[in-house]
């Protein structure tokens, strides 16, 4: 439970920074893409944290963004928890700290959720788009994915200096 306390204003500087930096994806494609830095730090959190914390993790990040997003109350809770669940049972069987594999994981992990929320949206929307849906996730995916090794990298170097996450055991070479 401490280090879903701890992470709470770590979502919420992802949340505001994703607020910032919106308008500067606005015109992709024509579809309002951008990075879900939420997701990242979360996916931070649950690649790091064990089972149980990782979970309430997500389900912290998505109620902050259930009650900031003026839609059905819920909805991103549950696809947040499900992400860290995925993200923390992932952590088990892939090594985590290679670029590419942070960056596959969050691509995935973004792509589930992003095709979760729009779910919702196209059963409440009779006009719902999923040509522009569709580009829409993706370009998500990929955004939010190439953000992902910046949030990694402040890991080690921040994150576990002031105890938010626990240390990363040390790669010990054999030969």
């Amino acid at each position: 439970m401490r280090y879903v306390i701890l992470f709470l204003p770590v979502f919420a500087a992802a949340m505001l920074l994703e607020i910032l930096v919106a308008p500067l994806f606005s015109g992709m494609g024509g579809a309002a893409a951008r990075p879900d830095l939420v997701l990242v730090a979360l996916c931070l959190a649950a690649l790091n944290l064990p089972e149980r914390q990782a979970v309430l993790c997500g389900l912290a990040a998505g109620l902050l963004l259930d009650s900031f997003s003026g839609g059905a109350f819920g909805t991103c809770s549950a696809a947040y928890a499900a992400a860290a669940f995925v993200a923390s049972r992932a952590r088990r069987s892939i090594a985590h700290d290679g670029i590419f594999t942070q960056i596959l994981v969050v691509f995935a992990l973004s792509g589930f959720v992003e095709a979760l929320c729009l779910t919702r949206l196209s059963v409440l929307s009779p006009s719902f788009d999923e040509r522009a849906a569709a580009v829409t996730v993706f370009l998500d995916a990929i955004l939010s994915a190439l953000a992902a090794p910046v949030f990694f990298q402040v890991r080690r170097s921040v994150f576990e200096k002031i105890g938010l996450l626990p240390p990363s055991k040390p790669v010990i070479a054999i030969g």
